[in-house]
């Protein structure tokens, strides 16, 4: 009867949504809305995850003011007139916009091994990833699952199609992937829960190209469906995409080329550079978890 009722425990219908959000407005103006479901159902020797993801941040650049065109006098030299001006206050604009949707089937070979097939898509503005999507199937191992302590790795083959915001001609958009995958689950005491979700793929025709995405986080139990979670993201790229960038002349009044800027010179945009992004992006997280 005991082990029916444990069995009974860790199959069924399982949903996991976080909620976040952070809007200021005054002298700065920024908005930023985050959402995260897990929806699985698990059977006794199988089960299927829907995960779907979005961080949306939005902000304003700094306020400036504008010529009065009626306080302008005809005739009169630009440094001899009071101009009267107009306060222009710029509106929200995105600052980072990613998006995650992934679907997994996992079956159960034997107890503690079992194969998963799945697919996935996401993209990452400020990374220059427009669109990434995925194709994968593997096997894996379950070391623990059982209430309050959960362990799997899953290692798998991926076929991969990416396409960046500036074309990168070191790189082929269409490739075959190895693909590793840690999912762990520790609870201390009956509120508190520490989880580490680790997910990495490397291009097997180019060991150099690979990237991970790792989510550490502490979940604290407010009700049985409610709790609050802080986490930390660590989103890596080995060869990140490439950006256009203005390439700056600084001069000084004799016309010298200098830098830095010390604040008495001339800056003139001399055309564009190519250069690569940053390779780590850090996310860190407050959110309402409500789980059913």
């Amino acid at each position: 009867m005991a082990q029916a009722e444990e069995e009974e425990k860790l199959t069924g219908w399982f949903n996991s949504t976080e909620l976040s959000a952070v809007v200021t407005e005054g002298n700065s103006k920024s908005q930023t809305i985050g959402f995260k479901n897990l929806l699985q159902r698990r059977w006794s020797s199988s089960g299927l995850r829907l995960r779907a993801e979005a961080t949306k941040a939005e902000s304003s650049d700094v306020s400036f003011g504008a010529v009065d065109p009626g306080t302008v006098v005809p005739g009169t030299p630009i440094d001899e007139q009071d101009f009267g001006f107009i306060l222009v206050e710029p509106g929200l604009e995105p600052d980072v916009d990613l998006a995650l949707l992934e679907g997994r089937y996992d079956r159960n070979i034997t107890e503690r091994f079992f194969w998963h097939v799945g697919a996935g898509g996401d993209h990452n503005d400020d990374a220059g990833i427009i669109a990434r999507y995925q194709v994968f199937a593997g096997v894996g191992n379950t070391w623990f699952n059982r209430e309050g302590l959960e362990l799997s790795t899953a290692y798998g083959l991926s076929y991969n199609h990416v396409k960046e915001e500036t074309p990168d001609p070191g790189k082929d958009p269409d490739f075959a992937g190895l693909r590793f995958e840690s999912n762990y689950l520790n609870a201390f005491g009956a509120a508190t829960e520490y989880r580490n979700n680790w997910f990495v793929n490397t291009n097997l025709s180019d060991l150099g190209d690979f990237r991970f995405d790792m989510v550490n986080s502490i979940r604290v139990k407010m009700t049985d469906i409610m709790a609050l979670q802080l986490s930390l993201q660590w989103l890596y790229e080995n060869r990140p995409a490439l950006e256009n960038i203005d390439l700056v002349l600084f001069t000084d009044a004799d016309g010298n080329v200098i830098f830095p800027c010390g604040g008495n010179c001339n800056e003139t945009k001399i055309g564009k550079v190519t250069t690569r992004k940053k390779k780590l992006d850090m996310i860190f997280n407050a959110s309402l978890v409500v789980s059913f």
